[in-house]
């Protein structure tokens, strides 16, 4: 059995590096944007309908588009056909609300393919960034496939990447066995059988 898990990192890009990253960040929000702007436009007594450009068409039309990575421009496309599949859905139980705008003052991300960066020990590659200095304070087992990676800022300024592999799993096999846990402060989870697991107090360390 296979499944996707994440894996994320915290970047430290150079000055360079980070103004290229914020340049991504408006580009793919700016292709969001656009296609929000397009769909909530619509109006079904109208003949002739707007549509939106896709990414390459934007990027024909704004020069400023060119020096961030197509990829990236192309996966927030595709996140937008996907609201829009999930939007129409019949058989979805919960209906989802009109897409918004995005503004340079909420949490920033981009994704990339598998095939536009590379990850290795304390670097990750990416298309048109460069080499990234990473903290890699976990590493991704051996065999999984590196499906994509996001990047993203917080609103402190803190950048990260966000690794998504699809991992080999094996199942446990069932022992019939159950057990009891307890979660405290004095100490973070006591079992029923005596098993024990102390507070790390990670905050007080701090």
């Amino acid at each position: 059995m296979t499944i996707l898990k994440a894996f994320k990192y915290r970047i430290y890009p150079t000055a360079k590096q980070t103004v290229l990253l914020n340049k991504t960040f408006g580009c793919v929000r700016a292709v969001w944007n656009h296609n929000v702007e397009v769909f909530n436009k619509f109006d079904k007594n109208q003949s002739e309908q707007l549509q939106s450009l896709t990414s390459t068409q934007l990027k024909q039309k704004f020069d400023w588009m060119r020096e961030v990575s197509a990829a990236a421009l192309q996966q927030k496309e595709m996140d937008f056909k996907t609201f829009k599949k999930n939007y129409f859905s019949k058989s979805r139980k919960k209906k989802i609300g009109r897409p918004s705008f995005k503004n340079r003052d909420s949490n920033q991300s981009y994704r990339l393919p598998n095939q536009k960066f590379i990850l290795r020990e304390n670097t990750i590659q990416l298309e048109k960034i460069g080499k990234v200095k990473l903290v890699l304070d976990r590493a991704v087992p051996i065999g999984c496939k590196f499906m994509s990676v996001t990047i993203s800022k917080n609103k402190c300024g803190q950048f990260f990447a966000s690794v998504l592999v699809d991992c080999e799993v094996l199942a446990k096999t069932k022992t019939g066995r159950f057990i009891g846990l307890d979660i405290g402060i004095k100490t973070f989870l006591t079992g029923s059988d005596g098993f024990t697991v102390e507070n790390p107090q990670f905050f007080r360390e701090s």
